[in-house]
């Protein structure tokens, strides 16, 4: 079963996006952003709330990256709020990367360096 916005994350809504993305913005959270995250098939909105408002923050009002950091959250939802936190360039940083992962820096995963050069 989808869960709706909090009142925070549908005040974010309103704030980064225009009026006619609205409906499309909202209907992507609640489908694509919810409980369909890995451990979050139980939560209800407010436990929801600080992904999708990473999510929304990240996207700064473009659909296209909004799309990207949902899918991003959908794999592992860590990593959104790390970027959310430190910023989308904290995947660049090997060396932090290598130490968040515990694996040596020719080890870090190619995909999470590729990831935010698409």
């Amino acid at each position: 079963m989808a869960v709706g916005l909090s009142k925070a994350v549908a005040q974010k809504v309103s704030e980064v996006f225009a009026v006619e993305q609205r409906a499309e913005v909202t209907a992507a959270l609640i489908n694509q952003c919810g409980r369909n995250l890995p451990f979050y098939e139980n939560a209800d909105a407010r436990q929801l709330e600080q992904v999708r408002l990473a999510v929304l923050h990240l996207s700064h009002g473009n659909r296209d990256r909004l799309r990207r950091f949902i899918t991003m959250a959908q794999s592992d939802w860590r990593d959104v709020l790390m970027a959310a936190e430190y910023g989308e360039d904290w995947f660049e940083n090997e060396s932090l990367m290598a130490e968040l992962s515990n694996l040596p820096e020719k080890e870090t995963p190619a995909w999470r360096k590729a990831f935010w050069r698409a």
